[in-house]
């Protein structure tokens, strides 16, 4: 099955511009310290022939590593000083998204590495919470409803590109809470 995705002639020559280098990055899950690494080795190598450069990131930047906050952070930064760099949702981003949008629907994300992503922006007790009261919390440092009262629009900016608003995964199935928490809605 596989084999017919990757079989057959290539419709069109892939191609990068002239005088342009790409550097694709993906799944970074929390790794902040790594991707400082990797970010140091593409300004070497970008530093070394000239050529305009493009970073492109291919998603999953959140969750299991211990600094998804500090991953959030240097991602809008780069994005601030190259407004061109392209950002992809992974599907770590997804389930963050799906979690504010149902928190109770898709309190799976926490056992994804979303705990981790949690921790990291200071959210604690996690594990005693109801999912509605940390995605309350979450809502709080990213969610566009805060950004207009005031708060932090960076987990969501980054997310979802700004203003465009959170695609909902319509897919998903309502499914008993194994825990026994009480629903927050």
């Amino acid at each position: 099955m596989i084999g017919k995705l990757f079989s057959g002639k290539p419709s069109a020559a892939a191609a990068t511009p002239e005088g342009e280098r790409l550097y694709a990055v993906g799944d970074i899950h929390g790794c902040a310290a790594l991707l400082d690494v990797l970010l140091e080795k593409i300004n070497a190598d970008d530093a070394a022939d000239g050529k305009k450069r493009r970073l492109i990131f291919l998603g999953d930047y959140v969750d299991r590593g211990g600094d998804s906050k500090g991953v959030i952070d240097r991602l809008m930064a780069i994005r601030a000083r190259e407004p061109e760099t392209i950002f992809l949702k992974g599907n770590h981003e997804q389930a963050v998204l799906d979690f504010l949008d149902d928190p109770n629907l898709n309190e799976d994300w926490l056992h994804w590495g979303g705990d981790k992503t949690l921790e990291s922006y200071g959210i604690g007790g996690i594990w005693q919470k109801s999912p509605g009261a940390l995605a309350e919390a979450l809502a709080g440092l990213g969610d566009p409803r805060a950004a207009r009262a005031g708060g932090a629009p960076r987990l969501h900016d980054l997310l979802c590109g700004g203003d465009r608003p959170a695609r909902r995964s319509h897919d998903r199935r309502r499914r008993p809470d194994p825990v026994g928490r009480r629903p927050d809605r």
